[in-house]
């Protein structure tokens, strides 16, 4: 048995995509697809290993101390302990620096970071928003 397969077509609500007639249909037997699907299986768990693989990369970086006794130096500064003082925190510190800034793609990255992301119900009122009362407060304890 054969199965036809169309590439690029795509079931939209109301019938298939326009220019249907340019579609040309490829056939393959049940093993061709068999095969297809189990390279494709592969391609995915290697994909998958090279995401865990990066993702622990990473970590790993993160959890180093910072190298640059400047950068050391400003976060013990801003009266964070020594023992914190990571590439993690540096990176946040960093983030949480853009925010203050006005960056509002910073903003609602610290915002997803802290649980308090973009879904806020209609009619929210900003003066409640602890993620802008603490910016506030950095912004007046910290000079960037």
């Amino acid at each position: 048995m054969a199965y036809a397969v169309y590439s690029h077509s795509i079931k939209m609500e109301g019938g298939i995509v326009a220019n249907e007639q340019n579609l040309k249909p490829i056939k393959l037997t049940h093993e061709e697809a068999v095969k297809n699907g189990q390279k494709g299986g592969i391609a995915s768990g290697v994909a998958r290993r090279e995401r865990k693989r990066m993702k622990e990369y990473t970590e790993y970086v993160l959890d180093l101390p910072v190298s640059n006794k400047k950068k050391t130096n400003k976060l013990a500064n801003m009266g964070i302990d020594a023992d914190s003082i990571d590439n993690e925190m540096l990176l946040i510190v960093g983030l949480i620096e853009k925010a203050q800034s006005g960056d509002v793609a910073a903003v609602r990255e610290v915002r997803s970071i802290i649980g308090e992301d973009n879904s806020l119900p209609v009619g929210y009122d900003n003066e409640h928003d602890g993620l802008f009362d603490a910016i506030a407060k950095a912004v007046t304890t910290y000079e960037v």
